[in-house]
């Protein structure tokens, strides 16, 4: 069933603007109605007045849904708030809080204030004075950290993509296996007669330490927008969740291992795809992906994404195999267009980022099997403190979220064929310069 792509707004705005989509239906339902009375309907007719029933149909159902949620809204506002938001509604209410408490007068008791500050007071740093009052600090709830993941996570991210393990200490080793069933190496099957031995053999596993890296960001915030807890609800999540995704996408593409993870681009196993031959400079053809997709390992197509600039995007929508399109406009599908809001490519989505190469640069055309990404994050995922000393003279208060994070490539060097063909694979895939 076609649904309605709707920006995601306040639910009882949604419903409201659907109401001349509804009026509409209806009003061209009466009309054609009327005509019938007169005369029998053309086919034609007859498809619009079905067409028009049933969007005024899907338009119903739609509205009563989105007053349902506004209801659970409402009644959520007004229940207790979650113990894990540390009693707060929102990052806003926190942000608010810190402030407030933040200006009690020299001489008291930091503590004294806001009753729900109390359990996340941060311990006293050693080395700087980052926090409320004389020193100390205070912890974002985890429930309200936990909004800036998600955040984070349904934007322009890799790092879900790769199932990252959350570990409880600050390294890993993690075992590397690289062999084939088709190679000298590694674990083997063999045909044996009966009573015959079976040949041993043995995992070829290399060992690799993975040791979390620290991501910080360190944000502003002025005393207009603290004096606005909604609006503060809604900023300081998203700007704070657009700086983590980002450079963590970075590193997992081009991570130079020193200090952050290392990344996909520049490692041992990433396979280059050249240009056709006598490939005309600043084009694309259909043949590039094709022969991008040949270098995939068996498995990895059904879970491999394409990832492009933007001004690459353009040159997909002619591209053909004989008669047939191999891009694919996104769905006016919901579900279908939150997979691929860019389309797909030969059967596979697409994610237009900004960690792509210009368009005919090597790189601008990547298509990955993230799986292969063996990725690591600190358990409890962000942490957010607050200090009111650092921009003290110019009346703004400070935010600080760390997110420790560790990442690297499970295979180091192509994978050769058991063929025997000259042309290795990988889960990496990158297009050359044309």
């Amino acid at each position: 069933m076609t649904t309605l792509n709707l920006k995601k707004t306040n639910p009882a705005r949604q419903a409201i603007a659907l109401r001349p989509i509804h009026s509409a239906a209806l009003d061209r339902m009466t009309a054609l109605a009327q005509l019938q009375e007169q005369r029998d309907w053309t086919p034609a007719e007859a498809t619009e007045y079905q067409a028009a029933k049933s969007k005024a149909a899907m338009v119903r159902d739609t509205t009563s849904g989105l007053m349902e949620q506004a209801a659970n809204l409402l009644d959520d506002a007004m229940g207790e708030p979650s113990a894990d938001a540390g009693g707060f509604d929102s990052l806003g209410d926190f942000a608010a809080s810190v402030v407030r408490d933040s200006r009690l007068m020299p001489g008291t008791n930091a503590m004294a204030g806001d009753p729900r500050l109390k359990p996340l007071a941060a311990v006293p740093g050693t080395v700087t004075n980052e926090g409320n009052g004389a020193d100390g600090g205070f912890l974002v709830p985890p429930a309200l950290a936990q909004q800036i993941i998600g955040i984070s996570w349904a934007g322009d991210n890799l790092l879900p993509l790769c199932d990252p393990l959350q570990i409880g200490g600050n390294s890993l080793m993690l075992p590397i296996d690289q062999s084939t069933p088709w190679g000298n190496t590694g674990i083997r099957a063999y045909w044996v007669g009966e009573a015959n031995a079976i040949p041993p053999s043995k995992p070829l596993l290399n060992a690799a330490m993975v040791k979390l890296k620290k991501l910080a960001a360190l944000v502003p915030v002025t005393e207009e927008l603290m004096q606005d807890a909604p609006a503060m609800a809604d900023w300081l999540p998203r700007k704070l969740a657009e700086a983590v995704a980002w450079k963590a996408s970075a590193a997992i593409l081009r991570g130079t291992g020193a200090g952050q993870p290392l990344g996909i681009i520049g490692s041992g196993g990433v396979v280059t795809v050249a240009k056709d031959a006598g490939q005309i400079a600043g084009t694309l053809s259909a043949t590039n992906l094709c022969n991008m997709v040949s270098r995939l390992p068996p498995g990895s197509y059904p879970r491999a994404v394409w990832l492009i600039s933007n001004d690459t995007l353009p040159a997909l929508w002619t591209l053909t195999l004989g008669n047939v399109p191999i891009y694919m406009a996104p769905s006016q599908d919901e579900a279908a267009f939150r997979r691929a809001p860019y389309g797909t490519l030969l059967g596979r989505p697409i994610i237009v980022t900004q960690h792509a190469s210009p368009f005919s640069s090597a790189g601008d055309v990547q298509l990955h099997d993230f799986s292969y990404y063996q990725a690591i994050t600190k358990a409890g995922g962000m942490r957010m403190a607050t200090s009111m000393h650092l921009y003290f003279d110019a009346d703004v208060q400070a935010f600080r979220l760390s997110f420790r994070i560790d990442g690297l490539p499970a295979i180091t060097a192509p994978i050769t064929p058991a063929n025997g063909s000259t042309a290795t694979l990988s889960p990496f895939v990158v297009l050359g310069a044309r």
